[in-house]
């Protein structure tokens, strides 16, 4: 079932985009909570009037599709956005040499 929930909802909201229905979805949404997908890890959460993002990446460049909203279409909605915190692991390597 869960597979079928996630085939769902990506294809829901690949047409949303495609129509530019997505944002009116957003704004029309008032009671409980809903979720979006906005492609790759970005998803949009909405219960009640608060509007909260999670690892956006709205930029259509590299994708293979465009993102299902706009940077300018969300700006006015968003309330909170959760962003992953980039790290850098430095790997050294010490080599010890024995006589």
């Amino acid at each position: 079932m869960r597979y079928i929930t996630l085939t769902f909802l990506v294809i829901s909201s690949a047409c949303l985009a495609q129509q530019g229905k997505l944002i009116a979805e957003i704004k029309a949404h008032k009671d409980g909570t809903m979720l979006w997908w906005a492609g790759h890890n970005s998803w949009l959460i909405k219960s009640g009037d608060l509007l909260i993002a999670t690892d956006l990446w709205l930029d259509d460049r590299p994708r293979f599709e465009p993102a299902p909203i706009t940077t300018e279409e969300l700006a006015e909605e968003l309330d909170v956005s959760f962003e992953p915190m980039r790290t850098t692991i430095i790997s050294t390597s010490t080599r010890r040499r024995f006589s």
